[in-house]
């Protein structure tokens, strides 16, 4: 089970525009290319039409280490990141709907 810290990083995620684009760049990435899931910075930028380049790499760190990897041939999402994606995806996630039993 999450704890708090975890929840509401996860619920950061949801909330902000840059970090959510990149994160389903990176999972249509996965679609179109599952042996290639990697993006170079380059590429992840133009795909998600973020113009500063500075910008875009602070926003891209804070991600980096939990939801996704960085390699020698680019970024893709980590496992948790796939799961994130996946949930939000499936419409299993309501921000706006109350999650108690």
């Amino acid at each position: 089970m999450a704890d708090a810290q975890s929840l509401g990083t996860w619920l950061d995620l949801l909330s902000h525009d840059v970090w959510a684009d990149i994160l389903a760049a990176l999972a249509d990435r996965i679609s179109e290319r599952p042996h290639g899931e990697t993006l170079r910075f380059a590429e992840l930028r133009k795909r998600i039409g973020h113009d500063d380049p500075g910008n875009f790499n602070y926003h891209l760190k804070r991600l980096v280490g939990t939801f996704v990897e960085k390699t020698d041939e680019g970024y893709r999402l980590s496992d948790i990141g796939q799961r994130l994606v996946a949930v939000c995806r499936s419409g299993r996630f309501d921000p706006g709907r109350s999650q108690a039993r």
